[in-house]
């Protein structure tokens, strides 16, 4: 089974929606049995869908007890499954263990037990925003890093801090491989994204990939709370097509 960490750090630069969609790509077109992890402190993820059944990732975690398949909720998209959380309930608190003396010590490798006997095909977190010990624990034992990358200021500027993530956190897990940067939120009909992507792509080389997600209401309406679908299920063909290419450039990426 396969672990992707989606993470930058920034807010709203689409690691939701693209947790969802890759994750619904993977189950539908693929035929793969993914389970994704809504890790992030805001649990839009957990609100964007219609999930059936399932517990609460911060709950599990202070049951200190191993994942089944049954601790995830199901999805009206098969094959995939969603294992929940709640608002504010993620915090590096969460992640630490108590010592003998009574002092809590900080815990990078929580997730990597919970997780150690779940099977499936896929599992794809939405990791939270900073580079804090949740998104550690992820990070720890995932095998790939995946960023989507809003292509604005805001989300340039800390590109070059996400190579660092990798690097720092490739000491503690040197299985983990970086998977590579995508573009989000792109509209190609504007001059700054014209000439921002040929520019990327020339210093990132394969580390940026060819698929890009563009700018799209469509794929927020999709996820709004009276919908609550993955674009393979609201029919958007055009968000469909661009996270079916963007997957299936990732699978050729990891084979």
């Amino acid at each position: 089974m396969k672990t992707i960490a989606i993470f930058y750090n920034n807010g709203g630069v689409g690691r939701t929606t693209s947790t969802i969609n890759i994750g619904a790509c993977l189950a539908t077109e693929k035929k793969k049995k993914v389970f994704i992890v809504d890790l992030d402190n805001a649990a839009f993820l957990t609100e964007a869908l219609q999930i059936e059944g399932g517990n609460y990732i911060a709950d599990v975690i202070r049951e200190g007890r191993k994942l089944t398949e049954e601790d995830f909720g199901k999805t009206t998209t098969p094959n995939l499954f969603v294992l929940k959380n709640r608002r504010n309930e993620i915090s590096d608190k969460l992640f630490q263990s108590t010592k003998s003396d009574g002092s809590k010590v900080d815990n990078i490798f929580i997730l990597k037990e919970l997780f150690s006997e779940l099977d499936g095909d896929f599992i794809i977190f939405d990791c939270p925003q900073y580079y804090e010990l949740p998104t550690l624990n992820v990070l720890a034992f995932a095998d790939y890093m995946l960023c989507p990358l809003e292509v604005s200021p805001k989300g340039l500027d800390t590109l070059e801090s996400m190579l660092h993530v990798h690097k720092q956190t490739a000491k503690i897990n040197p299985e983990l491989k970086m998977l590579g940067f995508f573009g989000t939120k792109v509209e190609m009909h504007y001059r700054r994204f014209k000439k921002t992507i040929p520019i990327l792509k020339k210093q990132l080389g394969e580390l940026f990939f060819n698929a890009t997600i563009s700018k799209n209401e469509d794929i927020v309406t999709s996820q709004s709370k009276f919908l609550k679908q993955t674009v393979y299920e609201y029919g958007d063909v055009k968000a469909m097509q661009e996270f079916t290419n963007l997957t299936n450039e990732i699978l050729l990426k990891i084979q």
